[in-house]
């Protein structure tokens, strides 16, 4: 049963902003995490596995942004590698 009032109520507006802004979140980093595979598959593909599997770990789109620009960066796979290994401390 729908119930205008709920709508009005301040605990149910708060909730559903948070849980849209969860979703919105979620929905970037999804994204983030899309880009970041597309650079490695096409820059360095030896070490694809290596970057999903520590990609799918992180969690923070602003940590997701930085190595999302440090693949596009990088110069050489062997940097790359360092920085991926790196990651694991800097979830």
């Amino acid at each position: 049963m729908y119930d205008p009032l709920l709508e009005e109520d301040p605990w149910v507006q708060e909730y559903g902003g948070r849980q849209k802004a969860a979703g919105i979140a979620e929905g970037e980093a999804r994204g983030i995490r899309q880009s970041i595979k597309a650079v490695v598959q096409t820059r360095f593909p030896t070490l694809y596995d290596l970057a999903i599997e520590r990609v799918e770990r992180i969690q923070t789109g602003e940590v997701l942004r930085r190595v999302l620009i440090a693949m596009s960066a990088v110069y050489s796979e062997r940097k790359a590698r360092h920085y991926l290994l790196a990651l694991e401390d800097d979830r």
